[in-house]
């Protein structure tokens, strides 16, 4: 990840990002013995590859037709106008492609949720803060090469606003506490890629999303793994039942969850407001203020289902009360007698 975040030329950059994909097949396979992990993790190979096929075969377009693959260069040329302009279309949509599958945007979405088959802390930290925001990162590296092409940037704008709702609105359903920040994760990215039409705004949502207090899927990280270790009721991910077997008595954790779902929903004082401030006020500028309405619509969506989450868990309910909700069953279904 650092040679990443470092490399000077798009080629070097490039392997470090078929190594970090590599990483990450290993880490969701921990659990090789398990068959959902082992999937999980061939799932997780096989979607992002597609992504990394057109970002290679966009490299191939700019060494064949401009000749350079530095990034500076690269930059500087798309600024000055000397590439051709389907050269700028094509390559920054093909570039594009990896951006989508490394950062899990719509329709290359598929693989992050079931990351989760991973060890929790990996979860927590290789596909919240590190991994996932690569793509991000490259959009902001070699942003004047995509904003020379208004074609690119307005693919790139759907595409994320597809991503954000989308993702937002499963989120909203979830049972699984960490399904939940897993398309959490989705959608916020998918908020960094309305950021990128603007270099600073599209910078700093992911920057703060790096803060430790700031996502709650991060706290996961020992959260998780310390539940199910000291306190055999909640060796499980489901928040309704974690709720009603006393999990709000788990102070700390609850503590810092809560001031993490503030932060994600953007209140003030907490990082996520202001980025989120800088990303819609970018987005009111545009002559289209439908995109400013669904990045508003998404704001809201993000706030509702990390919310739901600490009010299911704060002021749970009787589990009777949460018989209907798929995945649940109310008690007299999983009690011993109802099991012999």
């Amino acid at each position: 990840m650092l040679t990443l975040v470092i490399s000077s030329g798009l080629l070097q950059l490039y392997i470090a990002w078929e190594l970090v994909g590599l990483a990450s097949y290993l880490l969701i396979g921990f659990w090789y013995e398990k068959f959902s992990a082992s999937e999980a993790g061939k799932k997780a190979f096989v979607v992002t590859r597609f992504g990394d096929i057109g970002f290679f075969i966009g490299l191939v377009f700019l060494t064949i037709y401009y000749g350079s693959l530095d990034i500076a260069t690269v930059n500087a040329a798309a600024v000055a106008k000397s590439m051709p302009p389907w050269l700028l279309t094509t390559s920054g949509l093909l570039i594009f492609c990896g951006v989508m599958g490394k950062s899990a945007q719509f329709p290359l979405h598929v693989w992050l949720p079931d990351a989760m088959e991973g060890p929790t802390p990996v979860s927590a930290l290789l596909h919240s803060a590190t991994m996932v925001a690569a793509g991000v990162y490259l959009m902001t590296r070699i942003f004047p090469f995509f904003a020379a092409s208004a074609t690119t940037m307005t693919v790139i704008l759907v595409i994320s606003t597809i991503t954000l709702i989308l993702s937002s609105t499963i989120a909203l359903v979830a049972t699984d506490i960490k399904q939940v920040w897993a398309y959490s994760t989705i959608s916020q990215l998918g908020l960094h890629g309305h950021g990128a039409g603007r270099r600073g705004p599209g910078l700093r949502h992911p920057v703060r999303r790096l803060l430790p207090p700031d996502h709650p899927r991060r706290l996961q990280g020992p959260f998780v793994p310390m539940l199910r270790r000291l306190y055999p009721p909640f060796r499980h991910q489901r928040f309704f039942t974690m709720a009603t077997k006393g999990g709000r008595k788990l102070l700390i954790p609850m503590a810092c969850i809560t001031v993490a779902a503030l932060a994600l929903a953007g209140i003030f004082p907490f990082a996520g407001f202001f980025s989120k401030e800088l990303i819609l006020t970018a987005l009111a500028h545009l002559d289209n203020k439908l995109w400013l309405v669904l990045g508003l619509f998404g704001a809201f969506l993000t706030a509702y289902y990390a919310f739901r989450v600490i009010f299911v868990m704060l002021l749970p309910k009787s589990p009777e009360a949460y018989s209907k909700v798929p995945g649940i069953s109310p008690r007299w279904k999983t009690s011993p007698r109802a099991r012999a």
